[in-house]
């Protein structure tokens, strides 16, 4: 992750010091609709302040078939990728983001 600091002085020497994380990480998630990992998946991705591609498998075979084929070890959803490399489902997101 890449972050920087900003130091703000005051008149009367009162320092504040602002940690900003400028990662902005590409994201990918399939989701299905009713889905409460999917959900709380992308609640933690607007949490992070990152922007996230959503495949929503409900919609159409078609995009099911895709995760299929993109996510053969996935054994439940939501399948997710973090810079193209997929991270797992809800659970190994909690992970990466400790």
């Amino acid at each position: 992750m890449h972050h920087f600091i900003v130091i703000t002085h005051t008149k009367n020497s009162v320092v504040s010091i602002i940690l900003i994380n400028s990662y902005m990480p590409k994201v990918i998630i399939y989701t299905r609709d009713l889905c409460g990992y999917c959900y709380a998946a992308m609640h933690e991705f607007e949490k992070q302040g990152w922007d996230y591609k959503e495949y929503n498998t409900s919609i159409s075979l078609e995009i099911k078939e895709q995760m299929q084929r993109k996510a053969t070890e996935a054994t439940t959803l939501p399948p997710i990728w973090i810079d193209d490399k997929h991270i797992g489902g809800y659970d190994d997101l909690m992970r990466f983001l400790k």
